[in-house]
């Protein structure tokens, strides 16, 4: 689909407010509402003079050649502005684009994809990190994951140790006030959650 196509689509169709109700179910104003789809480009213009300290995660669902030229276009945006090269960090679960971001666009930041996660937390388990040549700058990881059986990843130790090499630790995707209190007491850098309202009224018990 085209960016036309896709601007045809009510974005906030299936959004519930406090109450359960579909607010934007029914919107025809989709420009007027914010609720068309937004590009990055469109997405940094808006915030940049405003708020240059601001932090995006920006995630490449693509491999092959779309998830590569996705790669370049985000590049050449974020030459248009600069500041925000240090602070948004690009996410990929493929490892051939991951490959491609450290080969050619070695200024951006990455997040680690499933395989260099999975190395990272397995090197630092087993005490033999010294193993693991991970450049990323952000893990990103959900707080279990099943290979078989199931790896517990909420751990303070790995939070350490990611730190100790300068590697922000970001959980996806927290949508229990619990789990969130814990990770917030563990020092985690980033929550990513389907509930910003719960996410801001657990973070004011930390005031």
């Amino acid at each position: 689909m085209t960016l036309e196509d896709l601007k045809q689509y009510n974005f906030g169709y299936y959004f519930d407010d406090e109450n359960g109700v579909r607010i934007y179910k029914d919107e025809t104003d989709l420009e007027g509402k914010g609720l068309q789809m937004a590009t990055a480009d469109q997405l940094f213009e808006e915030f940049y003079e405003s708020h240059p300290e601001m932090l995006f995660i920006v995630e490449i669902k693509n491999g092959g050649e779309k998830g590569i030229e996705a790669c370049k276009i985000l590049a050449d945006i974020l030459d248009r502005y600069p500041v925000y090269k240090d602070r948004v960090v690009i996410g990929t679960f493929n490892d051939e684009i991951e490959q491609e971001l450290k080969t050619n666009y070695p200024d951006l930041l990455r997040g680690a994809p499933t395989g260099s996660a999975a190395k990272f937390i397995i090197t630092q388990y087993l005490f033999v990190n010294l193993f693991d040549d991970g450049d990323f700058a952000c893990l990103q990881i959900p707080m279990s994951y099943d290979v078989g059986i199931e790896l517990p990843l909420v751990s303070k130790s790995i939070v350490d140790r990611a730190h100790r090499r300068n590697i922000a630790v970001q959980y996806w995707t927290i949508n229990d006030a619990d789990d969130m209190r814990t990770l917030i007491k563990m020092g985690v850098d980033c929550i990513m959650t389907d509930d910003p309202l719960l996410m801001k009224q657990v973070l004011k018990e930390f005031e």
